[in-house]
């Protein structure tokens, strides 16, 4: 089990030990967390012949507006991977000097919403803003 605060960098959590049923199992892990935001949640598959996969990061929000809603927080793909649990009516990309460079409607969307980022956007750092209804909330990413 693995987790990342910021959806990169992933820590080793602890092990558990497969009991190779043939009608599967449940297993269980307790994490106790001492930030307030979100966390990513991974696994590391390891096979009996030492190979391993990892499984998709979970996205597990402590507050109800998450703090990390872009993942992964830096973009190689030109496609911006957003997870929202709360509803937004808004999405911007800001340059580091204020410059609004895309502007998406999302009308209340939720779950994840992929947008598509122009190639003629200059590689850099840029902040990704959604709003509504006089709520706010940011990150920063780099665009690669």
């Amino acid at each position: 089990m693995e987790y990342s605060e910021d959806g990169k960098y992933y820590h080793n959590l602890g092990f558990i030990p497969a009991t190779n049923t043939i009608n599967g199992n449940f297993y269980e892990f307790e994490h106790p967390v001492s930030y307030t935001d979100s966390a990513f949640y991974r696994l590391k598959i390891v096979d009996r012949n030492g190979s391993w996969l990892y499984t998709k990061p979970v996205l597990y929000s402590i507050n109800n507006t998450t703090a990390l809603f872009v993942y992964p927080s830096v973009i190689s793909s030109r496609i911006i991977n957003i997870f929202l649990k709360d509803p937004f009516n808004s999405l911007e990309i800001v340059s580091m000097n204020g410059t609004v460079m895309l502007r998406q409607n999302l009308s209340g969307e939720t779950g994840r919403i992929n947008i598509p980022v122009s190639p003629t956007l200059a590689s850099g750092m840029y902040i990704v803003q959604l709003d509504t209804y006089g709520k706010t909330i940011t990150q920063k990413v780099m665009i690669q």
